[in-house]
């Protein structure tokens, strides 16, 4: 019977033993820490302000001065 036969190869098939790898256990040295206390520094940001000028009112007859157009300096 080809049923029979079948099942028969299957149980033929050879089983690949697994070889048991042991495991190695590293021991752990615990290292004994003495406790500094840090203090802790704020820094401190420092933010740039623009401050806006308030424009005056001049009195007619003074001649406007010429903003001259300079290099901007690199942050």
């Amino acid at each position: 019977m080809k049923v029979e036969s079948q099942w028969r190869r299957r149980r033929r098939r050879k089983r690949r033993k697994r070889r048991k790898r042991r495991r190695r256990r590293r021991r752990r040295r615990r290292r004994r820490r003495r406790r500094r206390r840090r203090r802790r520094r704020r820094r401190r940001r420092r933010r740039r302000r623009r401050r806006r000028r308030r424009r005056r009112r001049r009195k007619k007859g003074r001649r406007k001065r010429r903003k001259r157009k300079g290099r901007r300096k690199t942050r």
